[in-house]
């Protein structure tokens, strides 16, 4: 009877992960305080969904808003696509919807709207801010993903990807867009803002920087 209720107290001391209140923070990383692989790629994934999930809530905006114009809704057919091949990852790789998402589709609706009444030239500046935004954070996933040595374990993902970084979403013949924090940095230097691309380019570098940054913020959420 003693030996039993011994083992009763020694059973309500005992920890486990399970009851400890940051099991899960250290689940999530290696013991040199890095995110483990499985943690790195369902961020990744993350982050290209509620991406896709963007784009393709602008060009369909964008094209209602134009009357469904034949060039318009190619982008749009395209980029359905690609957020199929997309939304297929995430139960493969156990990774769960950003919680920013309806953030993101209910701005990127507004901005294809918005997009579809203002002068051409500001709305393909739009257009190519999206695009770079999207290709460069691609590229630095990629990139990410073959530094830490973990790129053969997720040929689909990489795959996806490739494929939103490459997709033709840029109009022909539109220049590419400013460095705004450049340009920033030069007037801080010399006094002066000199904007080569005008009005145009300082939208679309507006829009790629905030959806650069707004994409990296929505990886962890």
């Amino acid at each position: 009877m003693l030996l039993f209720l011994k083992a009763q107290r020694l059973n309500k001391l005992k920890l486990t992960t399970s009851s400890f209140p940051h099991h899960r923070f250290f689940s999530q990383y290696n013991f040199c305080g890095e995110e483990t692989a499985a943690v790195v790629i369902q961020r990744t994934v993350r982050e290209a969904h509620v991406s896709e999930l963007a784009i393709t809530s602008f060009f369909e905006a964008l094209s209602t808003s134009t009357g469904n114009r034949p060039d318009i809704e190619i982008y749009a057919d395209q980029e359905r696509e690609q957020l199929r091949a997309i939304s297929d990852l995430i139960p493969r790789h156990r990774a769960r919807p950003s919680l920013l998402q309806p953030l993101f589709t209910t701005a990127a609706s507004a901005l294809g709207t918005m997009a579809a009444v203002l002068p051409d030239e500001i709305r393909n500046s739009i257009i190519v801010g999206i695009h770079e935004a999207s290709s460069e954070r691609a590229n630095d996933q990629l990139r990410e993903l073959r530094e830490r040595g973990i790129q053969k374990q997720v040929p689909d993902l990489r795959a996806a990807l490739k494929d939103t970084r490459d997709l033709p979403r840029v109009p022909a013949g539109v220049p590419e867009l400013p460095d705004l924090l450049q340009i920033l940095a030069s007037a801080k230097e010399n006094g002066k803002l000199e904007i080569p691309s005008g009005i145009p380019g300082v939208v679309g570098a507006t829009v790629k920087l905030v959806a650069q940054t707004s994409l990296v913020v929505a990886s962890h959420f």
